[in-house]
């Protein structure tokens, strides 16, 4: 059995539609899965999603509400990932399985990443946030992923093997404890801890095909044309899919407000991707999806209060975390240029 998922709350079904509709259409042999860190509701028929069987994180992790009182909805969502892979596993036996970020669009077929797990020496495929050097002093630039991490974790495909196992072990007993957004003391989500599995684990490969994850970080060194209808990066390597992260539905065209260097205007066919994608998010209905709010977002907002009531300088010491976090703004390259210099 083939597999791919992708991990989302309500408020990001018609994010995660789009990523099961586009890729089921070029993988129609595979299984997409959706798997909910949320309460099903009674207003959502999830058995009429088309192109995915929607699974209740519940059903996969015990103590769900547990981690929830310690991690916000992001990192409970990113907490999860290797628990699912091993569950898909155990249930399927699949023999490799891809996760995607909800907030993606697939535009061809993953050849390459089939290919590779053909390979006995290939276990988990990675693919970093880009390919070559930037740094100039524009955002992000590559001063700023290695503290977020090398690889974007919107993306990873695993083959069955006992390394994998051993990998998937580790990567959950790290999350299970670090997976907290937090730069300035080493941790961000389940993508930073990615970094140490080349090194740790046998068969890691890293994919540097320029068609795969292409996203706003990474504009600069992929220019995307169209012939026909097919897309692609550089002239030359077919555009797969496509990475809409820190998209702003309600301004879509400012490509992320994650990044200056770009404008929209800078790019012939990313505006064509864009409206595509806006459409879609329209057609699902993301103006009623966005406005839900996760009932694990709850049960963490509920014990952060509990935590100030019970210690009320709390509050003061999350501010403090706060502005010690590496925040993509202006303020944050120029107050630190001349350290950075020195």
């Amino acid at each position: 059995m083939l597999i791919a998922f992708t991990i989302c709350s309500n408020n990001y079904l018609a994010k995660a539609q789009i990523a099961a509709e586009t890729f089921k259409a070029r993988h129609s042999d595979y299984s997409f899965f959706i798997f909910l860190v949320d309460k099903f509701i009674p207003e959502i028929d999830y058995t009429a999603i088309p192109n995915a069987e929607v699974i209740s994180i519940g059903d996969v992790v015990d103590d769900i509400e547990e981690l929830a009182k310690k991690y916000n909805i992001m990192e409970l969502n990113t907490s999860v990932k290797p628990s699912v892979f091993k569950y898909l596993f155990k249930r399927y036996k699949s023999n490799y399985i891809i996760y995607l970020d909800p907030d993606v669009i697939v535009f061809n077929h993953f050849l390459e990443i089939e290919n590779l797990f053909e390979k006995e020496d290939c276990n988990i495929i990675i693919t970093p946030h880009f390919c070559s050097p930037i740094d100039d002093g524009k955002i992000p630039s590559d001063v700023h992923f290695s503290v977020f991490g090398l690889y974007n974790l919107g993306f990873i495909a695993i083959k069955y093997s006992s390394e994998s196992q051993k990998f998937l072990q580790w990567w959950h007993d790290r999350l299970m404890k670090y997976c907290f957004i937090d730069p300035a003391n080493g941790m961000f989500t389940d993508q930073i801890w990615v970094n140490y599995a080349p090194i740790y684990f046998e068969g890691v490969h890293i994919l540097k095909h320029l068609g795969y994850n292409v996203a706003n970080w990474n504009l600069y060194e992929r220019e995307i044309t169209r012939t026909n209808e097919t897309y692609y990066v550089n002239g030359s390597e077919k555009l797969q899919f496509f990475h809409f992260s820190h998209y702003k539905f309600s301004n879509p065209h400012l490509i992320s407000d994650r990044q200056n260097r770009h404008v929209i205007d800078d790019f012939e066919y990313l505006t064509e991707i864009i409206d595509k994608y806006q459409s879609k998010l329209i057609g699902n209905k993301h103006e009623y999806y966005k406005k839900l709010h996760s009932y694990y977002q709850l049960i963490y907002k509920s014990r952060q209060r509990e935590i100030q009531k019970m210690n009320p300088s709390f509050l003061n010491v999350l501010r403090r975390a706060k502005k010690k976090m590496f925040l993509f703004t202006q303020d944050f390259i120029s107050s630190r240029k001349s350290n950075l210099i020195k």
